[in-house]
């Protein structure tokens, strides 16, 4: 199947206009845009975070700890719980600000928040 599809786009990269190509990859980004960005990581080697994390755990990687370094919202966390349910999960964010909506997601996934840095200086 994957040869099929490889198929279709060299033949299609032949036939179609180069401005119809680009209004293509438009719609398809924002009407689909999850099977868009697949397609880009397996088809055009573009970079995606949660792709690559989930092909080096199809691959047999299974952390026993998960850090989320500036954890912000807590969006990659989310993501790295989806991968890897049973790792240990630890969210640091400096940011005092989102501590409140950091402490929802990290209940809601079962990690451990961490938003106490240490910094030169005492601003609290």
């Amino acid at each position: 199947m994957k040869k099929f599809k490889t198929t279709v786009i060299d033949a299609l990269n032949v036939i179609l206009p180069r401005w119809l190509k680009n209004s293509l990859f438009h719609v398809s980004f924002h009407l689909a845009g999850a099977e868009f960005d697949r397609f880009a990581y397996h088809y055009g080697f573009a970079p995606n975070m949660e792709l690559g994390l989930a092909a080096f755990a199809k691959r047999g990687l299974v952390p026993k700890t998960v850090i989320d370094v500036g954890a912000f919202e807590g969006d990659w966390s989310k993501m790295a719980r989806n991968i890897w349910p049973d790792s240990h999960l630890l969210m640091f964010e400096a940011n005092i600000q989102k501590q409140d909506r950091l402490s929802i997601v990290a209940d809601s996934i079962g990690a451990t928040l961490y938003c106490e840095i240490l910094g030169a200086e005492d601003t609290q």
